[in-house]
């Protein structure tokens, strides 16, 4: 007896010791795993930050471009000697656009920029590569003209007859893009731009300001890489490839995501700090430990208890297995639902049995012995539920638990019935019996399908009541409502917007010459031309029609907006051409001001509507502001 206690104890202690081995390998696995799960996680997210950023700045310089062709098309023709009437319109543009500056030359090279300043610039890379007629964005460079400031210059050429005749540029404060380019990112991710040349064009920092170095391989000086090289970095920007990198900088330890940014060969990196990851990485790993040591006391316990445990009692309990558990489960089924069927199922012999319940279409005899077979051949089963009817009953003999919603015709109607079926098994995993349940869950399966169909025709009507069909701007009736909650927080004095009325001047001719469908057509691309010009945050509607309605918010002032509409108007001025036949439209807009000429809906429309009356009557292709 105490030889054999000795035996059992030391089996025992060997057990805990294997299972106290095993748990730690799994617990060093699970940290290696958990880690690297994270970081991938993470390193997905910054990939979709540093795409958010690029589109954005992507957008963000196709807008100084435009506005850049735009002053240099009302520049064709005008001489550089004209001073002040230039002076007005860099002015302007420097004031409402994103540059700090903004210049124009002559074919000579002769500026004259927003601050008054003139120079000649003929001998700077950005015009003679301008004066070929192409647009230019240059690489970071130091000004000549501000005291060595880092800048950035974008620049279009001033076209006559096909000729350059001058450029019309911008001037990018480096240190200042970073408030120009506010992006779209998180605030816990910094975001960093750079030219062909590692130099900074755009650094967003998360925490404290940036540091002292402006080029990028000067920065990677500092910079411990744990993952990736500088070496790797610029072999891939070369071959403009994507990658990642993680790198430690004093005691932070930071990961980014870098590609290209698809504009020149200017390159984007988003970089997170890791300490986030590290800390939630502890805690994970300060409870996995308190598991694995509270798994290990279990463990502890239930050997000794086992072992104490009589055997008298063991045997006992094995003879009473069989029948209690086949008992409880049964029992366990039929009290936990109501208005069901139980019934045995014999996997060797393969018939049915029903134990207890009522009625039912797929148990219509109280004690009668049957097969899944039979059950088919009544025909009740919906033809549709025949493959899933037949599937239970050949993956039970495999699986422990299984579960199917069965549909059963009954005349006109129909019905759903709940199959579940379990296997009971004694102590050493040999089948005893397999019992289950058919429950009539019909009202729920059409209450779910209510539901649905409810939440369908919901999110239908929210879309249909706000967007306009044709062009998904919105409608008029959300126009009205959103003009109005604007209106009513807009302070006298000190809020401007611009309440513009459009109307496409010879549209009937299109539907007419053409046919609907084709005015269609032109009617949504009007609306990407407004989509296009304007901001998000612009409410854009269409009131019906070919007529249209623009509510500009915080806006400068109307004279600062001219230059975009007369785009707007050169933009919608096209010849339509089908089948030998052409029909040329227009646009005519009628302005108003708000609140100063109107604090609602209906006063602004109605200002407006009579400004865009007098350009039909006179010109159209045009704009008008009110004026009373």
């Amino acid at each position: 007896m105490n030889q054999r206690y000795h035996r059992g104890k030391l089996i025992l202690i060997i057990s805990t010791l294997c299972f106290c081995l095993l748990t730690a390998y799994a617990f060093g696995k699970f940290e290696r795993s958990f880690f690297e799960m994270e970081l991938e996680k993470s390193q997905e997210e910054l990939k979709k930050a540093a795409e958010l950023e690029a589109k954005f700045v992507q957008n963000r310089y196709e807008t100084m471009i435009l506005s850049l062709e735009a002053l240099a098309e009302n520049m064709e023709g005008r001489s550089i000697s004209q001073k002040d009437e230039i002076l007005m319109q860099v002015s302007l543009l420097a004031e409402v656009g994103y540059f700090n500056y903004v210049g124009i030359s002559s074919q000579e090279g002769d500026i004259i920029d927003s601050a008054g300043q003139t120079a000649n610039i003929r001998e700077r890379g950005y015009f003679q590569e301008a004066m070929t007629g192409e647009t230019v964005i240059s690489d970071v460079m130091e000004s000549r003209v501000r005291g060595g400031e880092p800048i950035q210059v974008i620049a279009v050429p001033i076209m006559a007859n096909g000729t350059p005749r001058g450029i019309v540029f911008g001037i990018l404060n480096i240190d200042s893009m970073d408030q120009i380019m506010e992006g779209e990112t998180g605030s816990d991710i910094d975001i960093q731009i750079i030219d062909s040349q590692g130099n900074y064009i755009l650094r967003k920092q998360s925490g404290s300001g940036p540091p002292g170095n402006r080029n990028a391989w000067d920065e990677f000086k500092k910079y411990e890489f744990i993952e990736g090289s500088k070496e790797e970095i610029r072999a891939n920007i070369e071959e403009e490839k994507a990658g990642t990198l993680m790198f430690r900088l004093e005691s932070e330890e930071k990961f980014g995501y870098y590609m290209p940014l698809g504009l020149r060969s200017y390159y984007i990196c988003s970089i997170a700090n890791g300490e986030t990851l590290r800390q939630w990485q502890k805690q994970v790993n300060a409870e996995a430990s308190s598991m694995m040591l509270k798994m290990t006391a279990a463990f502890l316990t239930l050997g000794i208890g086992l072992y104490l445990y009589s055997k008298k009692v063991q045997e006992e309990l094995r003879r009473s297995h069989a029948e209690a558990v086949s008992s409880e489960e049964m029992m366990s089924i039929a009290i936990g639902e109501s208005d069901q069927v139980v019934f045995e199922y014999n996997i060797q012999t393969g018939i049915l049995r029903k134990k207890a319940g009522g009625s039912s279409l797929l148990f219509s005899e109280s004690s009668a012995e049957l097969d899944p077979e039979t059950v088919l051949s009544k025909g009740v089963l919906a033809e549709e539920s025949v493959p899933l009817f037949q599937d239970l009953f050949e993956t039970i003999k495999t699986e422990e638990n299984v579960e199917g919603i069965l549909k059963v015709k009954e005349q006109n109607n129909v019905r759903w019935y709940r199959i579940i079926m379990k296997n009971i098994y004694d102590e050493n995993h040999d089948l005893l019996n397999t019992v289950g349940i058919a429950d009539d869950v019909t009202e729920k399966k059409v209450q779910e399908e209510l539901l649905r169909m409810g939440e369908k025709e919901k999110k239908a009507l929210q879309k249909q009541a706000e967007r306009d069909g044709l062009t998904q701007l919105y409608n008029a009736a959300a126009v009205k409502s959103k003009v109005k909650e604007i209106l009513e927080y807009t302070n006298p004095g000190s809020d401007c917007h611009l309440f513009v009325l459009l109307d496409l001047d010879y549209f009937k001719q299109i539907n007419d010459t053409f046919g609907h469908q084709y005015g269609d057509q032109v009617i949504k691309e009007v609306a990407d031309i407004l989509k296009k010009t304007f901001r998000r945050d612009d409410i854009l509607g269409r009131l019906g029609g070919d007529e249209f309605v623009l509510f500009l918010l915080h806006v400068p002032g109307f004279q600062v907006m001219e230059p975009i509409l007369e785009n707007l108007c050169r933009q919608l001025h096209k010849t339509y051409t089908k089948d030998g036949k052409s029909v040329t439209i227009s646009a005519s807009l009628g302005i108003a001001c708000a609140p100063d000429q109107g604090n609602t809906f209906s006063e602004l429309y109605s200002k407006s509507d009579q400004a865009l009356y007098e350009v039909k009557a006179r010109f159209k292709n045009g704009y008008k502001l009110y004026e009373g």
